[in-house]
């Protein structure tokens, strides 16, 4: 909401070229002053350290929020098994799926951080299927036999 909030402002006093950013969510406009594109990091889903997973060219410059939701920042271990803060609401225990990182693209960032959240409650599976369904702008990487993967949602490649 604040990063939304900020962006409307900027619009409002005739900024066309800006990136907002509040503790990792973010919504570009425009390009950057050198006149290339917003260029946005996708962190690695690994608990242990810090790197970059993939960069998304933001190459049209209408506004754009992206925002990330995952698993690997904030857990804890128990017993050998790691535990999400991201509560499945079905079971009201933290999901068990192998998605780690969901990153949606969309003008709105409200909108986009509350699919980040929802999309990464259900699942690579059920994520995969309602990013197709929704036609949402969506980047997972999910790991399968202890290696990242990733899908990218038929919508995202052509938006940005």
């Amino acid at each position: 909401y604040s990063v939304g909030t900020i962006a409307k402002h900027l619009d409002s006093v005739g900024l066309h070229n800006y990136m907002v950013e509040i503790g990792g969510e973010m919504m570009v406009k425009g390009h950057k002053a050198d006149g290339k594109a917003w260029r946005v990091g996708v962190e690695s889903p690994n608990p242990l350290n810090r790197s970059l997973y993939k960069v998304i060219v933001l190459n049209k410059p209408d506004a754009k929020s992206v925002m990330t939701a995952g698993t690997y920042r904030n857990f804890f271990d128990e017993n050998g098994k790691s535990y999400s803060h991201i509560l499945n609401p079905k079971t009201g225990w933290p999901v068990t799926h192998q998605l780690r990182s969901v990153t949606v693209v969309h003008q709105d960032p409200s909108w986009a951080d509350a699919w980040d959240t929802a999309l990464l409650c259900m699942g690579e599976t059920g994520a995969m299927a309602v990013a197709e369904q929704e036609n949402l702008n969506v980047f997972l990487i999910y790991e399968v036999d202890g290696k990242f993967k990733e899908y990218e949602s038929k919508s995202f490649v052509g938006s940005l």
